[in-house]
C-alpha cells in the first residue's frame, strides 16, 4: 500500500464510503490492439513505426524509415530532425533527440544520454546539452550545462531545464534547476526542485513529494490531497518510466504508481493539478492521439472522453489557509453557497472525528493547546453529533443554531462557510476563479 498525504489525525467514521472511492475506472475503458498498431487521429494505424509528441503535432518514423511531421494526420511533411550522435561516444545512445517539445516560436530537444551496453543507469558523456531546434527540426542553437538535461519545459514565456550527473543508481544525485527568457542567460533557481509543468489550463511542480500550483514564475499554494498517495520524489522523467511521480500526457497532469513490481494501477490523472481521480491504467507511458491516449507499449489505447467523465468539469475550489484542499470528490455550488465534504475539511483544520451515539459522527477542533475541544458551534464546548439520513442538522441546536448537511455520494457535505465559522476561521466566498478561502482570525 502507498502512503497518503496526510493531516495528523485521529479519525473513525461510521458512514459507508462513496462506490467511486473503491471502483477506480480501469480495463472497460481499454481497447486493444493487435501488433504493430498504434492508435492515432482517430484511427488505427499499423504503418507507424515510431511517434513523438512534439506539444503542437506528431513527428511519425513510418515503416519505411522515414520521419514526417503532423498536426492533423492529414497533412504530412517529410522532416530530417536534428541527430547529434557524431558528437557523443560511440557506446552510447546520445545524439537522437529523446524529447522535443514546442516553446514559443521554435522547438526544444534533449538527447537520450543512456549507455546502450546493458547498464541503463550509467552514462557516459561528461556535459549537458539543450538543443534548439527550427520549424524543420533543424539545430538553431546547442547549450551546454554542467550535466545532463533530464526535464525541460516552457512555462509563461520562460523556458526551464533540469540538470542531474547521476551516474548510476548507486551515485548521490546533484540536481538543478535553470530558467531563461531568450535560451542565452541562464539563471540557477534554487526554490524548485522539478520544472513546472503547464498543460494550457494550469501550471504546477513538484517540491519534495508535495505538488505547488505553479503562478507568476513561482511555486505557491501547495495541494493537500485527501487520499493521492505519493511514495518518492522522482519527477517528470525519472531513469524508469514506471517511477515517474510526475509528469503530463497532452493535457493531463499524471501521478503515478512508482512501483517496479507494480506497474499497473495507481494512475492518477487531473486536468488542473488539484483534483486527481484514480484510473487502473498502465502506467508506463502514454502517447497523445489527439482524441485519445495510446499506451506505447501494451498495444492498447483509452479514450480521452472516457477519461473526462470521471474529472471534474468547471469544479469548486477551497483554500484553507493559502493551502489548496484536494478534495476526492469536490466541493459542489449549491444555490450560490459552496458546499464541501465536511470530513476531509476539518482534519486539514485540525479536527478530530469519532463516532457519535446516534451512528453518525462527532466532530471536534482545539485552536490552540491550552483550549478545550471546539464543536461545530464555538460558541459552545460541547461535542456535536451529525446524523447522515440525508439533509439533516446537528442533532443538538445550540442558541437555534444549527449547520446543514446533505449526504452527497455516500459522503457528508456542508455549507464551507458555516463550517468556517464553526470552526471559528473567517470565509471569502468564491472569486473569479470558483475559489473559496478558509483562514484563520
Amino acid at each position: 500500500m502507498k502512503k497518503f498525504i496526510s493531516v495528523l489525525i485521529v479519525f473513525m467514521m461510521c458512514l459507508p464510503p462513496s462506490v467511486e472511492c473503491f471502483a477506480a475506472p480501469g480495463a472497460e475503458m481499454i481497447h486493444g490492439l493487435e501488433e504493430g498498431e498504434i492508435y492515432l487521429g482517430g484511427a488505427v494505424r499499423d504503418d507507424i513505426a515510431g511517434v513523438r509528441f512534439t506539444g503542437d503535432g506528431y513527428i511519425l518514423k513510418l515503416a519505411d524509415g522515414e520521419d514526417y511531421f503532423t498536426s492533423d494526420f492529414v497533412n504530412m511533411r517529410k522532416v530530417d530532425v536534428f541527430d547529434d550522435s557524431e558528437s557523443f561516444d560511440r557506446y552510447s545512445r546520445m545524439g537522437g533527440m529523446d524529447e522535443i517539445m514546442r516553446a514559443g516560436d521554435v522547438y526544444i530537444a534533449r538527447s537520450d544520454v543512456y549507455d546502450s551496453y546493458g547498464k541503463s543507469g550509467r552514462v557516459l558523456e561528461d556535459k549537458g546539452y539543450l538543443y534548439v531546434l527550427n520549424d524543420d527540426f533543424e539545430l538553431i542553437t546547442k547549450t551546454e550545462f554542467d550535466d545532463y538535461v533530464r526535464e525541460m519545459s516552457y512555462v509563461g514565456g520562460t523556458y526551464y531545464v533540469m540538470t542531474s550527473d547521476r551516474n548510476d543508481s548507486t551515485t548521490e544525485k546533484t540536481e538543478a534547476v535553470y530558467e531563461s527568457a531568450d535560451l542565452n542567460s541562464w539563471t540557477r533557481r534554487d526554490d524548485l526542485e522539478h520544472v513546472p509543468l503547464c498543460n494550457g489550463r494550469a501550471a504546477i511542480t513538484l517540491i519534495g513529494e508535495d505538488i505547488y500550483m505553479f503562478e507568476n514564475g513561482k511555486p505557491q499554494s501547495r495541494v493537500s490531497y485527501e487520499s493521492m498517495r505519493l511514495l518518492d520524489r522522482s519527477g517528470p522523467y525519472s531513469d524508469n518510466a514506471s517511477q515517474r511521480i510526475l509528469n503530463m500526457f497532452d493535457d493531463y497532469f499524471c501521478v503515478a504508481n512508482n512501483d517496479e513490481k507494480d506497474i499497473y494501477g495507481d494512475l492518477w490523472m487531473s486536468a488542473d493539478g488539484v483534483y486527481f481521480k484514480e484510473f487502473e491504467l498502465n502506467t508506463l507511458e502514454f502517447i497523445p492521439g489527439t482524441d485519445a491516449l495510446c499506451d506505447k507499449y501494451e498495444n492498447a489505447y483509452v479514450l480521452k472522453s472516457d477519461i473526462d467523465k470521471y474529472l471534474p468539469d468547471d469544479p469548486v475550489y477551497i483554500k484553507l489557509n493559502g493551502v489548496f484542499l484536494g478534495f476526492d470528490d469536490p466541493p459542489v455550488m449549491m444555490n450560490g453557497e459552496v458546499w464541501a465534504p465536511a470530513e476531509f475539511l476539518i482534519k486539514s483544520a485540525g479536527g478530530l472525528l469519532s463516532p457519535a451515539a446516534d451512528g453518525g459522527f462527532a466532530a471536534r477542533v482545539s485552536k490552540a493547546p491550552d483550549q478545550k475541544m471546539r464543536s461545530f458551534d464555538s460558541r459552545d464546548e460541547r461535542e456535536i453529533g451529525l446524523k447522515p439520513r440525508g439533509s439533516i442538522t446537528f442533532s443538538e441546536k445550540i442558541s437555534g443554531a444549527a449547520v446543514p448537511v446533505k449526504m452527497i455520494g455516500g459522503k457528508p457535505y456542508a455549507p464551507a462557510r458555516d463550517l468556517a465559522q464553526s470552526l471559528g476561521m473567517k470565509y471569502i466566498p468564491p472569486n473569479a476563479g470558483r475559489t473559496a478561502e478558509i483562514i484563520d482570525r
